[in-house]
């Protein structure tokens, strides 16, 4: 989608979200250490936003080993977990361990309507053999820049497909976590009644084409708040990547919901920005400094 084809309110609103969430982040130090204490932060967010909820059904589309879902099988006993894995390898790879802590894991794809996908499974990148149980593979192909090398070869394996609106038409409460690589246009697309009752919502989307026709983080963005969702926090996982959290309005107006968000933005100030906290308390550091400024003192006092 061109920015310049779509001048709806949500496409407006998705680009003044998408300043203010890139604003709250933009101090964040962007090393490989700061990138995933960033993502570690928005999950323990999440995972607390989803248990103030108490949805009845947890989803998770793009499960892999379904680690979301099964902490909140655990720590919400009484919600109906549902993990949706399209890639058969994964799925019979980790079927037995998340069965056994009480998820729902389908081996199926989530699409806009029933019936049958194509996954494009990635065997060899850069001349190298990719193993087939991975968390990355797409029901689209990669674009030269989500690309790792020009030489990438797939393997093409119809899934059997259904729609978020199909299999969930009466939980009055949901919370979601999708990581989709590039498919979440599919996804959402197929959940519009869904989205209407989702209290909370964490997606991975991505700023530049990583795969071929998918959605550019504004237009999912737009797409959320079309359909009755607020972004309200956001990491910085990778280079043009990101997870954004979004919640319904509903939800996202309760007291003890903005608390815990302004707790988190605090967090995260004083966590993440480039100020180098880990270095200040790291004793070496902090003896070095110390005797830099006895140092400048003896200086100042001749």
């Amino acid at each position: 989608m061109d920015d310049r084809d779509d001048l709806t309110l949500p496409t407006a609103l998705a680009s003044l979200y998408d300043q203010q969430l890139r604003g709250a982040v933009a101090g964040c130090a962007a090393t490989s250490f700061g990138r995933y204490r960033s993502v570690h932060f928005l999950d323990e967010l999440f995972h607390d936003l989803v248990g103030m909820s108490a949805p009845e059904v947890f989803v998770e589309a793009g499960a892999f080993d379904a680690a979301a879902s099964r902490r909140v099988r655990h720590g919400l006993p009484g919600t109906r977990v549902v993990a949706f894995e399209a890639n058969p390898h994964s799925h019979a790879h980790f079927r037995a361990d998340v069965e056994a802590a009480g998820v729902e894991y389908l081996n199926v794809a989530l699409s806009d309507s029933p019936g049958t996908v194509t996954l494009q499974l990635v065997t060899r990148r850069g001349g190298v053999p990719v193993d087939p149980v991975r968390g990355d593979h797409s029901l689209r192909t990669r674009t030269r820049a989500g690309a790792e090398h020009d030489d990438i070869a797939y393997e093409q394996v119809e899934v059997a497909a259904v729609s978020l609106d199909h299999v969930l038409p009466g939980a009055d409460r949901v919370a979601m976590w999708v990581d989709v690589e590039g498919s979440a246009a599919e996804v959402l697309g197929g959940a519009t009644s869904v989205l209407g009752r989702c209290d909370v919502l964490k997606i991975e989307v991505e700023e530049e084409l990583f795969w071929d026709g998918q959605w550019r983080s504004r237009d999912v963005l737009a797409h959320l708040i079309g359909h009755g969702l607020r972004p309200v926090a956001r990491d910085i996982q990778g280079v043009n990547q990101y997870n954004v959290i979004a919640l319904g309005d509903t939800f996202g107006r309760r007291g003890d919901v903005l608390a815990r968000l302004e707790a988190h933005e605090r967090f995260v100030a004083r966590e993440l920005r480039r100020t180098p906290n880990a270095v200040r308390r790291n004793p070496t550091a902090r003896r070095i400094a110390r005797a830099g400024l006895e140092g400048v003192r003896r200086l100042r006092s001749h």
